[in-house]
């Protein structure tokens, strides 16, 4: 459902803009194992166990990224869908990268480690929960196969169990952040609305005096003037941005001899 409502509008440019600046990052990596693959210097362990899988894996992660810049342009489906979509791609893709370059000593697990995060700050506590579980159930399960198919020399529950531990913790430390953003911006938004607020009651204040009040600009041309002043001064309305001078002469002179006197009375 489309609103008018500007806070809203830029709320929803800026989680798009977060979601496009964490598909770049994804786009440089994919990027990168492509381009290592073509000039054929790939450096170990990458690609050591399984160098097809590790070569298709990386091509579809390009492909997906870029696929995602379209649909992020579209801005369809909605970003909730395209958030959660983009998370899994990571975690299926970085898995399978792992799982081709001999296990969790290949070093994707921390590749893994910023999904998660990049994923729990763009979501919500329920589906950032949900993300660290899948991650985790990734890395565990990818340990399960290996221990009942000896396609590596030796696993390590121990190293998928923190980190496991690590990617619920990197949750919760996003999501904490989230909500510690979204407070400061509810409260610089409550704040400007008391100060707009403050300065309509001002205003209308001003106007209902019966003194005549004109303010004016460092440049000496009329801010604000209120009801009595227009009436006092014979003036019409919309006299605002005008010099002292042309509403008054007489006015601009006693205004002189007050700055030249300091100001004392």
């Amino acid at each position: 459902m489309k609103t008018d409502n500007p806070v809203h509008q830029a709320q929803l440019h800026a989680s798009w803009q977060a979601l496009t600046y964490f598909n770049i990052y994804r786009l440089i990596i994919s990027v990168l194992f492509v381009s290592l693959y073509w000039i054929d210097q790939l450096p170990s362990p990458l690609g050591s166990y399984d160098e097809t899988l590790f070569t298709v894996s990386a091509h579809v992660y390009f492909l997906g990224s870029v696929i995602i810049l379209f649909f992020i342009h579209l801005q369809s489906p909605r970003y909730r869908l395209q958030v959660a979509a983009h998370v899994l791609l990571d975690i299926i893709i970085l898995s399978a990268l792992m799982y081709a370059s001999a296990g969790l000593g290949s070093g994707f697990g921390m590749l893994l480690v910023i999904a998660v995060a990049g994923g729990s700050m763009l979501s919500t506590k329920r589906i950032a929960i949900l993300f660290a579980a899948l991650a985790t159930l990734a890395v565990l399960g990818e340990e399960l196969y290996a221990e009942f198919t000896h396609v590596y020399p030796a696993t390590n529950y121990i190293h998928a169990g923190f980190l496991g531990i690590t990617f619920f913790i990197t949750s919760f430390l996003a999501q904490a952040l989230v909500e510690r953003a979204e407070e400061s911006e509810a409260l610089a938004e409550q704040r400007a609305y008391d100060l707009e607020t403050m300065a309509h009651l001002n205003e209308h204040i001003v106007q209902r005096m019966q003194s005549g009040i004109v303010v004016l600009d460092e440049n000496f041309r009329v801010h604000l003037l209120n009801r009595s002043a227009v009436t006092l001064l014979g003036l019409e309305q919309g006299a605002e941005g005008k010099g002292i001078s042309d509403l008054s002469a007489e006015l601009a002179m006693d205004m002189n001899k007050w700055l030249q006197g300091r100001g004392e009375r």
